[in-house]
């Protein structure tokens, strides 16, 4: 669906943080995105898929960041110019850079010993090494159950920060506050976060970043540029 982003969109997103899309993948297309992120996710662990539900969010999450490079299909949905306008427009700046995607997938049983997923509440600035975030794109891949909002409960879910239906989208400043803890207390849902960044953006070190050495692998050194090859323009 084609979205025309105006100044109510853009004084909502710059007070609240946040902003809902509707429908921003048609339902055939979210459920083949769905099914090629497990993919990825089972041959980067070296599984079937089917045995996916055994590992917990933190190693899925170790397998789940900059999944388009390993699927065409991915690509073109992380990579997309419709979506990466829709980003542009909110923030009224141009052009905008893809910085990486990550899956999310809850509800897994455990907890990995090397606890790579975020805990509490963090801001995506607060783990990314790449200097220069725009804002991210949370996507729902699955329907996720409705909740009933009771006090006390997580601001962030009771703000409806979280998209409630598969192909829904979510827009979020690199400083609004995700609940990271609320994610992982249930079955609440699969996501794939796209993320965006300035034409012109660096590497740096963040400690909480736990994908900084798979950007040394790439090529990258602290204070490097991200190139067009690794980290492609997505919307002029």
């Amino acid at each position: 669906m084609k979205y025309i982003v105006d100044n109510k969109h853009r004084e909502f997103f710059a007070e609240n943080g946040w902003i809902e899309f509707d429908e921003l993948l048609p339902s055939a297309k979210v459920s083949e995105l769905h099914k090629a992120v497990m993919s990825v996710l089972a041959q980067r662990i070296g599984v079937d898929e089917e045995r996916l539900n055994r590992y917990c969010a933190d190693d899925l999450y170790a397998a789940g960041r900059d999944v388009w490079r390993d699927s065409e299909f991915i690509k073109n949905i992380v990579c997309n110019r419709s979506l990466a306008e829709i980003a542009a427009n909110l923030l009224e700046i141009k052009p905008v850079r893809l910085a990486f995607d990550q899956v999310i997938v809850t509800g897994a049983a455990g907890r990995s010993k090397d606890l790579l997923l975020p805990r509490g509440t963090r801001a995506l600035s607060s783990f990314s090494c790449i200097q220069g975030l725009l804002c991210g794109l949370l996507i729902a891949l699955t329907e996720i159950p409705k909740f009933e909002v009771a006090e006390p409960q997580s601001p962030w879910l009771a703000t409806a920060h979280l998209p409630q239906h598969s192909g829904a989208g979510v827009f979020l400043s690199p400083k609004t506050p995700i609940d990271f803890d609320e994610i992982l207390s249930g079955d609440v849902g699969d996501y794939l976060l796209i993320t965006y960044t300035h034409a012109v953006s660096v590497v740096t070190f963040n400690r909480d970043d736990t994908y900084t050495n798979s950007l040394k692998e790439l090529g990258y050194s602290f204070g490097d540029r991200l190139s067009d090859d690794l980290h492609p323009i997505v919307f002029r």
